[in-house]
């Protein structure tokens, strides 16, 4: 499981293919995360307050709607970064139905 982080987006907007832009932007809003995210994991409130979430696959009744560990944690399976592992401490359930047993085994060698 990997995904290749382009370079630079100056050359993902002469590809063809725009969704080369993907995997930069996704990387650079994981980054974001971490940058926001408090050492307690969660991150500041933007927008309304109706507790929606990107995803909620665990531990619906006590989730916190402001943690964003899970996601940072599903980053650091993708990109293979041990810098996202370490902000988001342990792989959360959320980040496991996502990444699953192989996403798992890559997280504990990270």
């Amino acid at each position: 499981m990997s995904v290749v982080i382009p370079t630079s987006p100056s050359r993902c907007a002469n590809s063809l293919y725009s969704g080369m832009l993907f995997p930069y932007t996704l990387f650079n809003l994981l980054v974001d995360n971490i940058v926001i995210t408090k050492p307690d994991g969660t991150a500041p409130q933007i927008g309304d307050n109706d507790d929606g979430g990107l995803h909620i696959l665990g531990g619906y009744g006590n989730w916190s709607r402001l943690d964003h560990r899970y996601l940072i944690s599903v980053g650091a399976v993708l990109f293979e970064r041990r810098d996202f592992k370490a902000a988001a401490g342990e792989l959360l359930e959320e980040a496991f139905w996502l990444v699953g047993a192989e996403g798992l085994n890559i997280y504990k060698v990270l």
